[in-house]
Order: structure tokens, then sequence, then C-alpha cells
């Protein structure tokens, strides 16, 4: 982390920076832990690894279904979403909890979403792959790449009513070799759009090393050179040149000078999902990337400075860590959706209309 970059940024932001990589380190770790927990005592329960719920009783698992990715040690990409506006909008990923907290999506109704509960951002009907949330200008997906084009529709309709707005779109280094990004990246070049591709490169598409998947996995960052864009590089999983970056590609495309692709090295600190045993990292890769976790690094750095007192860091972490399981008891105890909801949001009202 440069010495340079710690002297521009404001204190403020400094300490916000740090606050919103606190709060998804909080959510993430707290939800591993929880999640294990479920696991443990389903397969005590049923004598088995794991039983999601008896066949015909869809109440009788685990309060939290399905799968969980988390996005442990790519903390660092709150940074880049700071310079954005509440208007601005921003897609996620199907690894998105750290893209929602960062635009400020709240805790307790995201976690809510996850358990299917009625008091969930989307009244249950999401999940945490498919959340949708107008007020903060955010939604994710779990179709990987399926919302760079969504993202190029959005810079596309500020442009064409003259609003300042940008969109930014999360993809990581596999989604990145997707047809939609190239089509995508040629329209957003052709007409100069408002639009941020923002790449979190940690190297792995799942499984998939993006050794085998690219022929330039470290210059990923360069394929915008093809659409008439800049394409830049942050190395070191480094928030505060993330956000100088950020803040430059923002400022860029409210001004009308198009679009910019930024490549984020960073590293995934959990498996591709929760029960991944990562046996496709080289040995002791693991290891390496928890030692350079850039939230710890951060916390020390701005102690030295003399932005952060002694354990603020670690009393923040602490708080939201509450926060989150607050939010897991709460969500427990919410209200299942009403059946007869179910088709809320999926047909339209109908009016009959008299001549």
């Amino acid at each position: 982390m440069t010495s340079t970059a710690l002297k521009r940024i404001s204190t403020e932001t400094l300490r916000e920076i740090h606050a919103r990589m606190t709060r998804i380190r909080a959510f993430e770790s707290t939800f591993q832990e929880y999640f294990h927990a479920l696991r443990r005592e389903s397969a005590q329960s049923a004598g088995s690894r794991f039983a999601a719920f008896t066949y015909g009783d869809p109440l009788s698992g685990p309060a939290l279904q399905g799968n969980l990715e988390l996005s442990l040690g790519q903390e660092t990409v709150a940074a880049a979403i700071l310079p954005l506006r509440p208007g601005d909008y921003l897609a996620g990923t199907h690894r998105a909890h750290h893209h929602a907290l960062a635009k400020g999506v709240e805790v307790e109704p995201l976690v809510a979403e996850m358990f299917g509960r009625a008091t969930g951002l989307c009244g249950g009907r999401a999940g945490d792959f498919n959340v949708h949330d107008v007020e903060h200008g955010f939604e994710n997906s779990p179709v990987v790449g399926q919302l760079m084009p969504v993202a190029t529709g959005h810079a596309l309709a500020a442009q064409l009513q003259g609003r300042d707005d940008v969109a930014m779109v999360a993809v990581g280094d596999g989604g990145i070799n997707q047809g939609v990004f190239h089509e995508s990246a040629n329209l957003a070049g052709l007409w100069r759009l408002p639009l941020i591709f923002l790449l979190e490169n940690n190297g792995y598409a799942l499984s998939t090393s993006a050794r085998m998947s690219s022929p330039i996995p470290h210059r990923l960052y360069t394929r915008a050179q093809a659409y008439g864009f800049p394409g830049v590089l942050v190395e070191d999983n480094d928030p505060l040149t993330l956000y100088e970056a950020a803040t430059a590609a923002v400022d860029r495309a409210r001004a009308g000078e198009g679009p910019t692709l930024i490549e984020l090295r960073t590293d995934r600190l959990s498996g591709g999902f929760e029960g991944d045993k990562q046996g496709y990292r080289p040995a002791g890769a693991l290891e390496t990337a928890h030692a350079r976790a850039a939230l710890p690094r951060l916390s020390a750095r701005l102690h030295e400075a003399g932005v952060l007192a002694a354990g603020e860091a670690d009393d923040l972490l602490r708080r939201e860590r509450a926060r989150v399981a607050a939010a897991i008891a709460a969500a427990n105890a919410a209200p299942w959706p009403d059946p007869h909801t179910a088709t809320r949001g999926v047909f339209t009202e109908t009016q009959e209309i008299t001549a």
C-alpha cells in the first residue's frame, strides 16, 4: 500500500474505506462460522454428511438453505465502489455480499433475504444470488457475466437521458472470458458510455486457474485497449490505489469520456463455495494469501498514520460481527412469505378499462 496515496486521501475517506471493508469481513466471517455450525448439526441429526430437508417438508432442514459463496479477502473492492453515488447502478456477481454492502445495502434485510423471509430485501424471493435493491441501485445474478449487458444498458440510458449517472459492473477473471464482455465492451467503447468494468482477478474461476483459461492471465486489463478505452491495473490488493483508480474512472465517466476497465489483483481466502476443499491450489498458496490479506494491512497502516486509534479496528470488527449475529437471530425469528404473494413482481396487476 503506497504511502503517497495515504497522504492524498482524506482522513474521512480513509476511515470510510476501512469501515466498509471491516463490515464485509465481519459479515462473511460470521456467516462462514454460522453456516458450518448448521451443517455439522444437520449431519449429526440426520446421521449422514448433510441432509438439506425431508422430502415434502421444506421447513425441516437447516434455517439457511442452499449454497454459500463468500468473498473473504476480497473486501478491498469496497474502495472501488465508494466513489459511486446512490443513484449510480452497480451490478454484482454471484459472489456479491461485498458488492451489496459496499454499495450501502443494509445488513438486516440482506440477511433476512438470505433466509428467505418476508422481511428480506425481495420479500424472501431472491436468496442472496438474485438480490435487487432499487433504493441503493444494486442487483446481482447467479449467471456468470449476465449483468454486463444490463449495466451497459444502464449506462446507455443515463447517456440518452442526459444524466451524469454511471454504471459499474463487477466481473471475475472467469467471467471476463464470456462473450457478453466483448459485446458490452465493444458497445461501451463505441458509444463512449459511462460504464466501469470492475475486474476482481482472484486467480480462480471456481477451481479453474486463470492460467488455464486465459493466455494473458496477469494482463487482463489490456483487453480494454481493443475497444478504445483505458485499462488500469491495481496490484497487491491495494484498497488505496484502487480508490484513486475508481475515482478517476468515475470522474471520467461522468464527464462523458467513456468507460474504463479496472483490474484488481486480489485473493479469495475461502473456497469457491463453503465445503470446497480447494485441492486445486498449489501447496502453501492459501497460507501466503492469508499472510498478505488487505484488511489487517490497512488497519496497521491507518493506526501508524494516526487515522485509527489503538484497538479501534478490533472494536469495530466486534461491533460489526455483533450486528450480523443479531441480524441472523432476527431473520430466524422472522415470518415466511405469504404464499398468496408468490406471483407479486412476476405478473403485472390487471385493470379493466372501460370505454
